[in-house]
């Protein structure tokens, strides 16, 4: 069995068991204590065993009629591990392998040594610098050569090492065990006689080539092979990379930048690999007809689940709500009662709910409108008429904040006041709206979300028109605002969700009046942002919903906003899981 060591000398990298291992017929059985600090990560190899998967322990040796296994959770915090009743005897071979949750064995995890066990405690050292060593037990053991019990294990290692100094191998997993073992065979096992210089027993190390691309601006990339041997590159940006030594034969190629993960792809020496961090969004149907700033949400119909676009500003026909089921859009129901666009919008309990907006005429509205798949309904009008407005649930209250709370016409010129103030409707008795608090910077077009029992407000645009990077978080509970930590990207409009406990946004429009591509997530755990794959087609103001497991993002416009002066988009597309 194997178990826990005491405190003070750290917990065993495999979990307690209670599985035995097989005795056999051996009689004379010994305890080893097998230190495992060489198998964890470190610098730049990826090559270890990993925390939270599992591995197998497998004993192998002479006059072993059965190999002895045990295979057990992966603790990650150990240097030893002891294992018990194995029996006495020379040469037994140690071998630790990786394995992923399913069993399946993890590629340049496997490691290797060997122990002459006596009657009682020993003591073993497993790591990359003893892998070689246990080969060429296995090997011999494999081929059922006498000298698999009769071989000073000891001689092999410095010999081994010698010929890792003599050849300046880049790695020990370069040293080929098998063909020493041959050599051993072949020469009646004369460890004196095997030649340091012999190439053969040294694996050719190959470099692997490979162009990254599709990383974001300022987010550097690790990129690694799951060969034996490679080291994994840090600090790597869009361009060729190489990468060596590589151990020859076929692996897998991986990358990651932030929250972005990508990979496996297979390698091949002498081909070179793409590692493109852009492909994670498809291109699904578009819309049947062009539109930007409509009001969106996953609603179940008929005991589907679909997308329900409604209102914005396009050509004709966005009058009509659109449904999309993940394949095709289709029209679904009568025209909004209210048609606005750019106006807050939220779902709670099957309902989308459409706050404020511009009108077909130009016009500010308050009307607060909700559409549950088949009618409309109206409730009280917001207190002002608002645009670009901020909406978001929790519970059954509604939060509205935000928004160019009115428009004023000078001499046909435009004026647009921000109002700090929060308003809530409690759905359980909607009757009126009620003041519950105020932001710190007003401010429109901010991604809204509720997270903990709180809504945030991801940038927007303040009073002298620049996008923002802040973070307002309302606690409707206590009515104060806190500030969070600032979006990476400043923008305004852009698209958000919610998902696995982290505000997503999307798009936008920049400071420079573009539209944005970049996709962000915030942790409130950690209040900190993290830079995802960006979209492929740069948007502000388009229809979002979670649908079918993926994020589908729907028209908007690529430019700042002024009504009437856009080309709203008909593309679709959908952030892969």
């Amino acid at each position: 069995m194997l178990h826990r060591i005491s405190a003070l000398l750290l917990a065993s990298l495999l979990a307690t068991s209670c599985a035995s291992l097989p005795l056999g017929s051996v009689p004379a059985t010994g305890t080893l204590s097998l230190s495992l600090s060489g198998l964890f990560p470190v610098e730049r190899q990826v090559q270890y065993l990993q925390a939270g998967k599992q591995a197998k322990l497998t004993v192998t040796g002479p006059g072993l009629a059965q190999p002895l296994t045990l295979t057990a959770p992966i603790d990650g915090t150990s240097a030893v591990a002891t294992l018990t009743g194995i029996p006495a005897g020379p040469n037994r071979v140690i071998e630790v392998e990786a394995q992923d949750e399913a069993g399946a064995s993890i590629p340049g995890g496997r490691f290797r040594t060997t122990a002459t066990l006596q009657e009682g405690a020993n003591a073993a050292v497993i790591s990359p610098a003893t892998t070689p060593r246990g080969d060429v037990f296995a090997k011999l053991l494999a081929d059922g050569s006498a000298l698999a019990a009769s071989l000073d294990a000891g001689r092999i290692q410095e010999k081994i090492e010698e010929i890792q100094r003599v050849q300046r191998v880049a790695h020990f997993g370069l040293i080929d065990g098998a063909a020493i073992a041959n050599a051993l065979a072949a020469n009646g096992g004369n460890v004196d006689a095997l030649a340091v210089t012999e190439a053969s027993f040294v694996q050719q190390a190959v470099a692997v080539t490979v162009a990254i691309k599709g990383l974001p601006e300022n987010l550097p990339a690790e990129v690694w092979v799951n060969d034996p041997v490679s080291p994994k590159q840090t600090g790597v940006f869009n361009g060729n990379l190489t990468i060596e030594p590589v151990k020859p034969g076929t692996w897998q190629l991986y990358g990651r930048a932030g929250t972005m993960r990508v990979g496996p792809i297979p390698v091949t020496p002498g081909v070179k690999a793409s590692l493109d961090f852009s492909r994670s969004t498809q291109t699904l149907a578009p819309l049947t007809k062009a539109r930007a700033g409509a009001a969106a949400g996953v609603l179940r119909i008929d005991g589907v689940d679909r997308l329900v676009v409604a209102g914005g500003y396009g050509a004709s026909g966005n009058e009509i709500v659109v449904a999309f089921d993940g394949e095709s859009w289709s029209p679904i129901a009568a025209p909004m009662p209210v048609l606005v666009t750019h106006a807050a919008y939220a779902v709670h309990d099957n309902m989308l709910w459409v706050l404020g907006g511009f009108t077909v005429n130009g016009n500010t509205s308050n009307a607060v409108q909700a559409f549950d798949g088949s009618a409309w309904y109206t409730f009280p009008n917001l207190p002002e008429a608002s645009i670009l407005g901020s909406a978001a649930f929790v519970g059954d209250t509604l939060v509205f904040t935000g928004g160019y709370q009115s428009i004023i016409s000078t001499d046909n010129v435009n004026s647009f006041i921000l109002s700090p103030r929060i308003y809530a409707l409690d759905l359980t008795e909607p009757s009126a709206w009620s003041e519950v608090g105020q932001l710190e910077a007003p401010r429109a077009g901010a991604s809204a979300a509720t997270l903990n029992g709180k809504v945030y407000l991801a940038g927007g645009q303040s009073e002298s028109l620049a996008p923002l990077r802040s973070v307002e978080v309302f606690d409707p509970v206590s009515g104060a605002t806190a500030s969070a930590a600032p979006i990476p990207t400043s923008r305004f409009g852009g698209m958000s969700w919610v998902s696995g406990g982290k505000l997503y946004v999307a798009g936008g429009v920049d400071p420079l009046g573009m539209g944005l591509n970049h996709v962000e997530a915030y942790d409130p755990l950690l209040d900190r942002w993290e830079i995802l794959p960006p979209l492929q087609t740069p948007r502000a103001h388009a229809a979002v919903g979670q649908l079918n497991g993926k994020v589908v993002i729907a028209g908007g416009h690529d430019s700042l906003f002024y009504y009437g002066q856009i080309s709203p988009l008909d593309l679709v597309e959908a952030l892969l899981p």
